[in-house]
């Protein structure tokens, strides 16, 4: 007897094959969720072990030096650290952080003082967040930059997420003349004219080529992909 769509009734129904196949699958599924949890559990377990040691790192990090020039970086104990971190790290893309970072960024990451992360979720489901602390400095006001990754798992099959949106918890406030993501170019008078009241040069943008400031702490829309929850 035909269907609603005018299809025979034995056409809306799956084969017995395909029934069995569908059957494995949910089980499938089910020790996929039940592994995402022990890997979740396991991460957590250490990630408590991990934090106290990076928090002692910080400190040793950010202790005074008594020399007056590295005193006054982000970190005393060893001036530089994260500069050279940053500089050598490996991106979850092909392009390598330290690709981003140019020699006018290299100042401003002089006065980072840590870095660290937190999951928006107990599983990592659902995104993370980036903390950056600076000590104060010359180049802006903000004393801590926050980018949050909100992520969403498209495929139940896949074990990765996509970064569905990026946002910033405030912008970079900038003391003037000290962003390092714009150029200052003079204005030029035209011929018989003069110069604008209050000149002093008006911004362009530094061109296409990656810069750390601009990359990192922009609000993205963009998807990407990145290893589901904790477990990469």
């Amino acid at each position: 007897m035909p269907g609603d769509d005018g299809r025979e009734g034995s056409e809306l129904e799956d084969p017995p094959v395909v029934l069995e196949l569908k059957k494995l699958d949910d089980q499938y599924l089910e020790l996929l969720k039940e592994e995402e949890k022990v890997l979740a559990d396991i991460q957590t377990k250490y990630e408590e072990k991990f934090f106290p040691l990076w928090k002692e790192r910080s400190e040793i990090l950010k202790k005074k030096s008594g020399d007056e020039a590295k005193d006054r970086t982000g970190t005393p104990g060893e001036p530089g650290f994260w500069l050279r971190v940053l500089s050598n790290s490996e991106n979850s893309d092909v392009e390598s952080v330290g690709e981003w970072i140019f020699d006018y960024d290299e100042p401003v990451l002089q006065y980072l003082q840590d870095m660290r992360y937190e999951w928006l979720d107990p599983l990592g489901k659902t995104g993370f967040r980036l903390i950056m602390d600076f000590a104060e400095n010359p180049f802006f006001e903000n004393t801590q930059l926050v980018k949050t990754y909100h992520t969403e798992v498209k495929n139940q099959f896949l074990t990765e997420s996509e970064i569905t949106k990026v946002s910033i918890n405030e912008p970079i406030k900038w003391k003037p003349k000290q962003d390092v993501t714009v150029e200052l170019v003079e204005q030029k008078a035209k011929k018989g004219g003069k110069k604008k009241k209050g000149g002093g040069g008006s911004k362009k943008s530094r061109g296409s080529a990656p810069k750390l400031f601009q990359k990192v702490f922009s609000s993205l829309g963009t998807r990407r992909r990145c290893a589901r929850g904790r477990d990469g």
